[in-house]
């Protein structure tokens, strides 16, 4: 081969040399930025989802929260009204009644079906309580004296608190607030105390 065709081919392989570095250099960078772009994508989606996920759990708390305030201030105006009447404090046990009533109806809309089974059982006792508190006031009404006063009082005291306790439990459950822990921790404290 003479040397001029040498030449030239060795000029050919270089510039085909540089094109293609140059095309692979391009083809690299538009990859890497591709990766780039779809990790970004990636990333704000999960950042997206954790904030959605966040946001559920403050709704589900806060609803757990107004739900076991009401259910408590419903009980205690029950109470309330039983010992001092209704003419006395008749205004607050339906303005604890409608807040209770609104809390439970939001509580239906974002709480687990755990929370809602026992949810409904203390919105039934409170509304047993409440009918019985609001016909012994009624005049001509069966009136609330002795064994009758008597077992209202337990049933909001042991029936109806018994249900708040629960559903107070569930709703803890339900919010990741374990009582385990705190069975482990009083496990812990007892066994030092045994020791000292």
């Amino acid at each position: 081969m003479s040397t001029e065709v040498l030449a030239l081919i060795i000029a050919i392989v270089g510039v085909l040399g540089t094109l293609a570095s140059a095309l692979l250099t391009q083809t690299l960078s538009m990859r890497s930025k591709r990766l780039e772009i779809d990790e970004q994508r990636w990333r704000r989606i999960e950042e997206r989802d954790e904030e959605r996920r966040q946001t559920e759990f403050k709704d589900r708390r806060d609803s757990c929260i107004a739900l076991n305030m009401a259910a408590r201030h419903f009980r205690q105006a029950l109470k309330n009204c039983l010992f001092e009447g209704v003419d006395v404090r008749g205004g607050e046990l339906e303005a604890a009644r409608q807040e209770f009533t609104s809390r439970y109806g939001e509580a239906q809309m974002i709480l687990s079906d755990a929370v809602l089974d026992v949810a409904s059982e203390a919105s039934g006792r409170l509304a047993g309580a409440y009918g019985k508190v609001k016909a012994a006031q009624q005049p001509g009404g069966p009136q609330l004296e002795g064994s009758e006063r008597e077992k209202l009082e337990d049933f909001l005291d042991h029936e109806v608190g018994s249900v708040l306790r629960r559903l107070r439990k569930t709703m803890r459950r339900d919010l990741g607030v374990t009582d385990q822990d705190q069975a482990v921790n009083s496990a812990a404290g007892s066994l030092d105390n045994g020791r000292a």
